[in-house]
C-alpha cells in the first residue's frame, strides 16, 4: 500500500519536488527535479508563465551548481548565513525568555521572602550573574 503525504497546497502554488535516485536503499547522488502545479490556478496567463519561469530558474540552479563550484559555494555560504541568522535570533529569544522568567521569579521571591531574594549583578549573553543574600554572605 502506498503511503500518502498530507498536503496543504493552494491552487496557485507551484511545488518543486526533489526525488533522490536510490540504489540498494542508498542515494546515488542523482536527483529528479519536478515542478508541480494545479491546473485550476487563478493566475493570468502572463503571471503563470512568469511564475513557471521562476520555478524553472530555481530548478536550473542545481545543474549549474554542479558545473560551477564558485556559484555552489556562494549559494552554500548564503544558506549557512541565513540559517545562522535564524539560529541566533532563536537564541536571543530564548535568552529574553530566560531573563523574563528570572526577573519574574526574583520579584516573586522578593515579595515572599525579601531576605532571600537574589540580586541580578550582571547579564552577559545567556549568562546571568546572581547574588543570593545569604545570612553568611558566602563566608560560612
Amino acid at each position: 500500500m502506498k503511503k500518502t503525504t498530507p498536503t496543504d497546497f493552494e491552487p496557485n502554488d507551484f511545488v518543486i519536488r526533489l526525488r533522490p535516485h536510490m540504489e540498494q536503499e542508498e542515494w546515488n547522488g542523482d536527483v529528479d527535479i519536478s515542478i508541480m502545479w494545479d491546473g485550476t490556478n487563478h493566475l493570468s496567463q502572463d503571471d503563470f508563465f512568469r511564475f513557471m519561469h521562476l520555478a524553472k530558474m530555481i530548478c536550473a540552479s542545481v545543474p549549474m551548481m554542479e558545473d560551477n563550484p564558485v556559484l555552489r559555494n556562494d549559494i552554500s555560504d548564503f544558506v549557512y548565513e541565513s540559517y545562522n541568522h535564524i539560529e541566533e535570533e532563536a537564541k536571543l529569544r530564548d535568552v529574553e525568555k530566560l531573563n523574563d522568567y528570572l526577573n519574574a521569579a526574583s520579584k516573586r521571591l522578593a515579595e515572599l521572602s525579601p531576605d532571600l531574594a537574589p540580586k541580578v549583578l550582571d547579564r552577559q549573553g545567556n549568562v546571568v550573574y546572581l547574588s543570593f543574600n545569604t545570612k553568611t554572605k558566602g563566608s560560612a
